[in-house]
């Protein structure tokens, strides 16, 4: 039965791919569409004096982590939203100089690092599963670490230092892996990693010599990502499951600065830099999720706002939420149901409004780009495209797509 069901399936994927994808070149109108999003402000402490408040990442199920200042004295603190209005400060034995959590996975594994001993030298990574922490330890010779991300796996990933040096690091099944010492460059950052624990960051010298560049690392192996087109650094900030690449890179400056940041994204072996033929001067990228979906900041013309990026182009998401009087400067996390995180004067969390169940690509308009991204996703078993969560793609995902269609 299954050999028959998947060789049904396999011929129907080739006809579906050629006739449909035939009939998609023949629709008149642009291809996609965009989602407007809902605002949802997430709960801080009530501190007369005001509070910095920074979420830094959200999973599938909308839990948020990131920190938050005290309401008097210095340092911040590690925290987690299990919904907008509940906010947790992690407690650690009753003390925190300086805590912040990074990331959180979809089993709502958190990790980031923390000072206990408040002598800003004491940096730790922790892991907290709901219920206990787990502090992960340093390599050999360092003396402080910080952690930056963690997969569906529980691997994390961050740096660790010493006196006179930065090594990105792996801490990985109760191992810690100095992944620095694969890399060129005497400085390394590790930033993020995807369910085949593919990680990426940046090296560089502290002396003029070698200007940062981003690198993918994958059991040993290491790519050079090179600078970005037309620049001369680059930086890696995020990975997805299909092994997309998103971070910035320095160019020549156009209009006064002595340089700009610009977005890329990698993919297929090649950089393409996003803000070529766009009026976004300066830009930073902060999160990439399954879809393609990049977010971050950067400065359209002369405003300050938090982007999102999808289908070839950059979109100010104050043009996408309901009107406010205090703009969204910054997003720094966005998860496959594209749910954003960021601040707009509070830290909020952005949740795209009335989505269609074909909308497979979440611009919450069904249509050619939806199609494309059925198929090349056709018969697997662990998809964004599994629309019917049945556990695989197949025709049932197709006719949801060709019921919803919105494009005419």
């Amino acid at each position: 039965m299954k050999a028959g069901k998947c060789a049904r399936g396999v011929v129907l994927a080739r006809v579906t791919a050629a006739a449909l994808g035939a009939a998609a070149a023949m629709i008149a109108g642009p291809a996609w569409g965009q989602c407007m999003y809902e605002v949802a402000e997430l709960a801080d402490w009530d501190c007369p004096f005001g509070q910095t408040v920074v979420p830094l990442a959200v999973n599938d199920e909308g839990v948020v982590v990131g920190y938050h200042g005290p309401c008097f004295g210095d340092g911040y603190y590690a925290c987690m939203w299990p919904e907008p209005d509940e906010l947790l400060t992690f407690d650690f034995e009753g003390t925190c100089v300086d805590g912040r959590a990074y990331d959180v996975n979809s089993q709502g594994t958190v990790a980031g690092y923390v000072d206990i001993d408040g002598d800003d030298v004491g940096w730790i990574v922790f892991k907290y599963d709901g219920s206990e922490f787990t502090f992960l330890g340093h390599p050999e010779h360092a003396s402080r670490s910080r952690a930056f991300a963690i997969n569906e796996k529980g691997a994390v990933v961050g740096c660790s230092t010493a006196i006179d040096w930065l090594r990105a690091t792996l801490w990985r099944d109760g191992v810690i892996l100095d992944l620095g010492q694969d890399l060129p460059g005497v400085a390394s950052e590790a930033l993020d990693l995807n369910e085949r624990e593919e990680v990426v960051g940046y090296f560089f010298d502290y002396l003029p010599g070698l200007d940062g560049r981003a690198f993918l690392w994958a059991d040993g192996d290491v790519t050079d990502l090179g600078p970005i087109p037309g620049g001369y650094t680059s930086e890696a900030r995020a990975i997805n499951n299909r092994g997309e690449i998103t971070g910035y890179g320095r160019v020549e400056t156009r209009g006064g600065r002595d340089s700009e940041a610009h977005v890329f994204r990698w993919a297929d072996g090649m950089m393409t830099d996003l803000n070529v033929g766009t009026e976004w001067v300066w830009a930073k990228p902060f999160d990439i999720n399954d879809l393609g979906q990049i977010v971050g900041y950067g400065y359209y013309g002369v405003k300050a706002v938090g982007f999102l990026w999808q289908h070839g182009e950059f979109h100010d998401l104050n043009d996408l939420v309901p009107p406010h009087e205090v703009k969204i400067t910054d997003t720094y996390g966005i998860n496959n149901l594209g749910q954003i995180v960021g601040k707009r004067g509070k830290a909020v969390l952005l949740t795209p409004i009335d989505r269609p169940q074909g909308d497979a690509d979440c611009d919450c308009k069904v249509g050619v780009t939806d199609l494309i991204f059925l198929l090349s996703e056709w018969l697997k078993t662990d998809s964004l495209a599994d629309l019917n969560e049945d556990g695989i793609v197949d025709v049932l995902d197709l006719l949801i797509v060709l019921g919803d269609w919105s494009e005419r």
